[in-house]
């Protein structure tokens, strides 16, 4: 293990015991043209009072969309109050002692910036004089840091070996340092650390990171990082997820001349209030003795803005006429010539970074870059012959030979756009950063051109020299681009008889073509619709009117052109002697039919893809979107899943309002471009479809499977692709993102419901296929949305139960039943279990599946055998008892029995001291310790009897005493039958008593089979209206009467005679 130096006990203690820390404002600074957009805004406020004008500020942001609220909303100001606090801490701005809003002059220095590279300089020029402690940190934990915290930074970047650290670094060394007197521990201990193993680092960052005063740092280091870290000398990139900023290479001598400057690092501890810290942090104009002042202007004046001397780098006397080219064209066109900004900025679009570059071009194209005035044109021709004439070279331009192919009969897959064939990604970027657009842009480039640019190699070249091949084209082709033949024709040349009805079919449908599905470019749409033009019929008919246009440039001409070519074979501006009547009159036709056209043309060009993967690239390309990496990331395209703004904003280092411009942007090409005939999407919803309800995991499982994709989509992606492509919200994403259902039925709401309310207990074991029938849903959607429901599980694919074996009916009823007999007849456990009202009793093959899991029973056939172990004399989980008192009452009773009468059962019951309504109660029907072996007659559940020995006793203890003998059962029709033995009590038919657990199912009026009067079960539960009409002189004692009820259709059906309750036993 290496021996630590530096990052000892001192540096521990050093660290938990300061506080302090390189603070700042807890707001992103990464996007400084976001910045400017903001202050612009802001200065407005400037000597008005800011605390009645904040709210304004911040509603004007939110209502033009600059700014998204991130703070509640009964708090609006929050928003404006921070941004108000970034620029304070960047010096253009505060609040002064009127509550007034000031403007310093580095705040309008900074507004009176064009581009995004001198915004940086002035916020550069900021960070150079910034200082900690300052006026603007009012806690008390800083005020020990005396330190200028950027010109630290570039010190000690430029100082390792690499000239960068880390987030991690800067969290555990740079920040903490709180003088430059610690400038060389600080150097010492990053060395120190990158010098150990990875298990060394560990160690230290956990012992460090556990600390509180880490955490404080760690929730701003993000932030801190991004202030200092983003300026002209630095910059911020990730590499594996990890921050790492470092110095740029091209700045090392500026950073080093003004690490030179004196009194660079020195803390200014006179600036002790607000009025003395802004009086020099403002002061964008301030003079200082050897300032960083002097060397920016330095800076701009060896750029050749101001005074520019001659070029005297490369002493070219030394060197013959051949060497001296050979030198020149591989120097920087801005170092070699004096050329204004706007030329310049013109050639850095285009890519022309060195004079080679340049010379590449023809002379009579340099007007076609985009920007290129003549007078541009005419500055470059002058710098390169004084350029020869001083140094006696012959540079020139690239020469036009042999351009004679006349495009009529060149290949017409030149005008074909370069987004329309699939190339790999990388190549296809290559083309993005060259401006290259159709194929008659590509075929002029060289090998030797092509293998020149970044991150095109031979593998890339590969891929174009095939694709072209495939096309009947290649590179290095001397052809006329953009084609002469694109020139529009003169009026002299029109043919008056030209008509609409006389184009081509593939001509007249173009013709109606919307110029914004067409063209890409805003402002070639906006110069369209600014000159009434809203289609391509519009556009080749009056194309002469937009080069009337400022804004619309000879390359962009040039591209509207080729595009035109593309689509309509007729010459330009050829003219339609009918086209504004055809288009009045034929308009919903032709659209109709251009629509078609385009499904037809898509669903063909996607057909020949079988997987979703190959679909969407295609699609990308063919959208050709600049920005494609955030949309890959944020949309979940690249199988990550959806992501939140904030998400993607810290992945590529710019703002949540950022990423939702370019997300907005996107959606509107989406929406523009109106694309269909997504094959695969299309047949991905269509199964969707068929599977809904189903769980996330087990739909993406699905087209993985089936091969409908190469790659994990994640679901909410495919839903976001399924509502932009094929305009469709039919599906919704519930349990927390887990389970997919169709918004239009939701059957998933409806069968959550039926599991989370009673009735899982209420029928104990529910029938799988009842399930699927009454959900329309198959049994494998049922298990698969089961596993999001606690506690329920699916029992030999059958049945459906509540695992929670607290609340579980069934499983209680079953505990009562085995603790009188553990081995009990399956017959018996169903008569046991009909006596129980708290459950809808489960068909006994269920039943018997449940022992086996729940009990480790065993069945023998007859029997269900369940081991002592698995027999509890509490409910699951407590101290209640399983048996009841009453019911260990109704077990003794039968201590000396195994059969008793009803009447003697009650009363034994009611000698142990039990109530007598209870006793009746239990005895009737509401414990299912006891079961009926025979009219009026009881055994314990599980009891073994001879055969003959309940109807045995049954005829022995017949007639015995007053008692009201009834019974009752279910038929398997689902009536229900009631039966009564006729004796002195109920000759009278005034004591036919139903029993109260099925008084609530059988209660109200009845029509009597085979007469047309009505019985009625009263509020007393009693049968009335039994008058001697309906039942004449028919009771006589030792007869049964048994009622029958159908109550689907509310009839009775009334039997009398002998032994029929016995019958219905037997």
């Amino acid at each position: 293990m290496t021996k630590l130096d530096y990052i000892d006990n001192f540096y521990f203690g050093n660290y938990f015991n300061r506080k302090g820390f390189w603070y700042s404002f807890k707001r992103s600074v990464n996007d400084i043209g976001n910045l400017y957009l903001l202050f612009r805004y802001l200065q407005v406020y400037q000597n008005r009072n800011w605390l009645k004008n904040q709210k304004e500020y911040s509603d004007i942001l939110i209502k033009e969309k600059i700014l998204v609220p991130t703070r509640s909303a009964e708090n609006p100001s929050a928003n404006s109050r921070g941004i108000k606090k970034v620029f304070e801490f960047l010096g253009f701005c505060y609040v002064d002692k009127d509550e007034k809003l000031q403007i310093t002059a580095a705040g309008k220095k900074f507004l009176e910036q064009r581009n995004n590279e001198d915004l940086n300089q002035i916020k550069t020029n900021q960070l150079l004089k910034y200082q900690i402690n300052n006026p603007l940190i009012k806690a008390s934990t800083y005020k020990d840091l005396k330190i200028k915290p950027y010109p630290f930074l570039l010190e000690l970047l430029s100082k390792l070996n690499n000239q960068s650290i880390d987030i991690t670094e800067y969290k555990l060394f740079v920040c903490r340092a709180h003088s430059y007197k610690e400038f060389e521990i600080i150097l010492n201990q990053i060395k120190e650390w990158r010098s150990l193993d990875e298990q060394q680092k560990y160690l230290i960052y956990k012992r460090v990171s556990s600390n509180e005063i880490f955490q404080n740092i760690n929730a701003y280091a993000s932030y801190s990082l991004s202030f200092f870290g983003k300026s002209s000398y630095t910059e911020i990139s990730d590499l594996e997820d990890e921050k790492v900023l470092f110095l740029k290479r091209d700045r090392l001598k500026e950073v080093e001349d003004i690490l030179n400057t004196r009194n660079i690092h020195d803390y200014n501890s006179s600036l002790d209030d607000q009025e003395k810290f802004f009086e020099y942090y403002g002061d964008y104009n301030l003079k200082e003795k050897s300032s960083v002042k002097d060397l920016l202007k330095k800076k701009i004046i060896e750029r050749g803005y101001i005074n520019k001397v001659p070029f005297t780098k490369v002493k070219y006397d030394e060197h013959t006429k051949k060497d001296k080219e050979k030198i020149a064209i591989n120097q920087k066109v801005e170092d070699l010539f004096f050329l204004s900004g706007r030329t310049l900025n013109v050639l850095k679009k285009e890519q022309i970074i060195y004079l080679k570059d340049l010379l590449e071009w023809e002379k009579e194209n340099l007007s076609k870059m985009q920007g290129m005035g003549q007078g541009s044109v005419n500055e470059i021709i002058n710098e390169i012959k004084n350029f020869n004439k001083k140094n006696k070279t012959n540079l020139e331009f690239s020469k036009n030979n042999n351009l004679n192919v006349n495009i009529t009969s060149a290949n017409k897959n030149l005008f074909k756009k370069l987004d329309e064939v699939d190339w790999s990604i990388r190549t296809m970027n290559v083309f993005k950063n060259e401006k290259l657009i159709f194929f008659g842009d590509l075929v002029q480039l060289s090998d030797f051109h092509l293998l020149r640019l970044p991150n095109f190699g031979k593998k890339s070249l590969d891929e174009v020299k095939n694709i072209l091949s495939g096309m009947g084209l290649s590179l290095e082709q001397k052809i006329i681009w953009p084609p002469e033949d694109l020139t529009p024709i003169e009026n002299s040349k029109i043919l008056d008889d030209t008509k609409f009805e006389g184009l081509s079919d593939n001509d007249q449908i173009n013709f109606f073509r919307s110029v914004k599905l067409t063209f890409d470019s805003t402002r070639v749409i906006d110069a369209c619709l600014n000159s009434n033009i809203e289609n391509l019929g519009d556009l080749h008919q009056n194309i002469l009117s937009l080069e009337k246009f400022r804004n619309i440039g000879s390359k962009s001409l040039d591209e509207i052109k080729i595009t035109l070519r593309k689509f309509i074979s007729l010459p330009i501006g050829m003219k339609i002697s009918n086209w504004e009547e055809a288009k009045a009159q034929q308009f919903t036709k032709f659209n109709k039919k251009l629509l078609k056209h385009e499904e037809t043309t898509n669903i063909k060009e996607f057909g020949k893809f079988d997987n979703l993967d190959d679909e969407i690239n295609h699609l990308m390309n063919k959208l050709n979107f600049k920005r494609q990496d955030i949309i890959d990331f944020h949309f979940g395209l690249d199988g990550s899943g959806l992501k939140t703004l904030q998400a993607t904003g810290d992945k590529f280092q710019l703002t949540r309002e950022r990423i939702r411009q370019i997300t907005a942007n996107y959606l509107r090409i989406i929406q523009k471009r109106n694309i269909k005939g997504l094959v695969n999407l299309k047949r991905i919803s269509d199964i969707l479809s068929k599977l809904t309800p189903v769980s996330c995991v087990n739909f993406e499982k699905y087209l993985i499977e089936n091969k409908y994709v190469k790659k994990r989509f994640l679901t909410p992606t495919i839903l976001s692709l399924i509502e932009l492509f094929l305009k469709s919200k039919e599906f919704i994403l519930l349990e927390q993102k887990k389970i997919i259902d169709n918004k239009k039925i939701l059957k998933y709401s409806k069968f959550k419901k039926f599991f989370r309310g009673s009735n899982i207990n209420k029928f104990g074991l529910i029938s799988i296929n009842y399930v699927s029938k009454k959900f329309d849903l198959s049994i494998n959607q049922i298990s698969d949305l089961l596993k999001y429901e606690k506690d329920i599980s699916i029992l030999d694919n059958k049945w459906i139960y509540d695992t929670d074996k607290g609340r579980n009916r069934l499983y209680n009823l079953l505990q009562k039943i085995f603790n009188v007999n553990s081995k009990v007849n399956k017959f018996d456990i169903k008569k046991a279990m009909q006596r129980s009202r708290r459950i809808e009793t489960p068909p006994i093959e269920g039943i018997i599946s449940y022992c086996k899991k729940e009990f480790n029973g065993n069945f023998d056939g007859t029997d269900i055998t369940i081991p002592d172990d698995k027999i509890s004399k509490h409910f699951h989980n407590s101290s209640i008892k399983i048996i009841s008192d009453i019911e260990i009452g109704i077990i003794n009773s039968f201590k000396n029995d195994k059969i008793l009468t009803y009447r003697q059962l009650v009363s034994r019951l009611i000698e142990k001291g039990h109530n007598e309504n209870s006793s009746n109660i239990y005895v009737s029907g509401n414990t299912p310790v006891l079961v009926k072996v025979y009219p009026g007659c009881y055994s314990l559940v599980g009891t073994k009897l001879l055969p003959g020995e309940a109807e045995q006793f049954y005829q022995k203890n017949k007639n015995k005493g007053d008692k009201i003998i009834t019974e009752y059962d279910y038929n398997d029709d689902g009536s229900i039958w009631v039966g009564f033995e006729i004796n002195k009590k109920t000759i009278d038919k005034r004591n036919f008593r139903i029993s109260n657990s099925i008084y609530d199912v059988l209660k109200g009026n009845y029509v009597v089979k085979g007469q047309n009067r009505e019985i009625k079960i009263n509020e007393q539960k009693y049968i009335s209206r039994l008058g001697n009409n309906l039942i004449k002189d028919n009771l006589k004692k030792g007869d049964d009467i048994i009622f029958t009820f159908y109550l689907n259709n509310r009839n009775v059906e009334i039997k009398i005679g002998e032994n029929l309750i016995r019958d219905k036993f037997n």
